[in-house]
């Protein structure tokens, strides 16, 4: 690829950040990954009927102990309600607390419905080939090894 069309890319993608810069200030001691924990809640609760911890990591490509911490921690603050799940009592089922409804309400509905209203003008087949190079450049920075990618001497 071409210099110039490498640095526009590589612009493009600060320009990107600056869009997920615009979401709006979480309440204190809430994660972004927090939010898209009770975001996949609502989504297997929607198509499933129920949502557990390994659905929630397997959902978002995480470890179990990662989304355990995370549901723990939304627990305390009472954004999720854990209980034995009826059904097969050695499963947990993971319920949004009216909190966590208006958080995922506000942060999530809300603000996707917002940008999507937005970005109308864009169709979908330049959503879909935006997605397809930005998840390529990734795939691509990610075989390089720090000292392949800057030299070994940075």
């Amino acid at each position: 690829m071409e210099i110039n069309l490498t640095k526009s890319l590589i612009k493009a993608c600060f320009d990107a950040k600056d869009l997920v810069d615009m979401m709006p200030e979480l309440p204190k001691g809430v994660t972004p990954l927090a939010i898209r924990i009770l975001d996949t809640i609502e989504q297997l609760t929607r198509e499933q009927g129920c949502a557990h911890p390994r659905d929630v990591a397997k959902a978002r490509k995480l470890a179990l102990p990662s989304v355990t911490r995370s549901v723990k921690a939304l627990e305390k603050l009472g954004a999720v309600k854990k209980e034995t799940d009826p059904e097969d009592r050695r499963f947990i089922k993971l319920t949004l607390t009216p909190l966590g409804q208006s958080w995922y309400d506000k942060y999530v509905d809300h603000f996707y419905q917002n940008y999507a209203n937005a970005l109308g003008n864009i169709s979908e087949a330049d959503a879909k080939i935006m997605i397809d190079v930005i998840t390529k450049m990734n795939q691509a920075m990610r075989v390089c090894t720090k000292e392949e990618f800057y030299g070994r001497n940075s």
